[in-house]
């Protein structure tokens, strides 16, 4: 299975030889890519109650594994862009939130995490609701004494405009103007 979705056999054998703990984990990005071989695999067309679910929680963004064998023209231009520049990662969209800003699901995106956001950038940031933060996209808005993380999306139930807490939502980066989509197949 890990070679069927590009992985090192580490990812699962690793997982299995952990004892029962709470950091016995696989990273979002890997179960999302079990669920998608799962469902490639399986005999339904319609999706499961599991994948259902999963397509329900799924991340607004995950980070772009630059892997030796992730060889294509888009992990080149993202090779290309980010240089030998510190603190800039390739993150995979999957909202919508940045939409009128031109971010699109699917895109990649490079974020600068020793940038300083100012009005109306887009930026990275973490929301502690549960055990661990998860990552949101949204545009940096000062009001006052109070900033905001605001969507920019025409989605009829927009996601939550959030206020940086610093505590339960933290600012991790502002996103650069690069937008990198695969190419259409043909």
């Amino acid at each position: 299975m890990a070679r069927q979705l590009g992985l090192s056999p580490s990812t699962f054998t690793r997982f299995v030889r952990l004892p029962d703990s709470s950091e016995k984990t696989l990273h979002p990005a890997t179960l999302d890519k079990v669920e998608q071989l799962r469902q490639i695999n399986s005999d339904s067309p319609t999706p499961t109650k599991t994948q259902a679910a999963w397509a329900e929680a799924r991340q607004e963004a995950e980070p772009v594994e630059m892997t030796a064998n992730w060889d294509t023209y888009l992990a080149q231009a993202v090779r290309s862009l980010i240089g030998n520049r510190e603190g800039i990662e390739a993150w995979r969209l999957h909202t919508r939130a940045l939409e009128l800003e031109g971010f699109m699901p699917g895109d990649i995106v490079l974020i600068d995490l020793h940038g300083s956001p100012r009005p109306g950038d887009a930026v990275y940031a973490t929301v502690r609701e549960h055990a661990r933060p998860e990552p949101v996209m949204r545009q940096y808005q000062p009001a006052g004494a109070v900033n905001l993380l605001v969507p920019r999306t025409n989605e009829p139930q927009p996601p939550a405009t959030l206020v940086v807490d610093n505590k339960a939502v933290v600012i991790r980066g502002v996103l650069l103007p690069h937008r990198l989509r695969e190419r259409a197949a043909a």
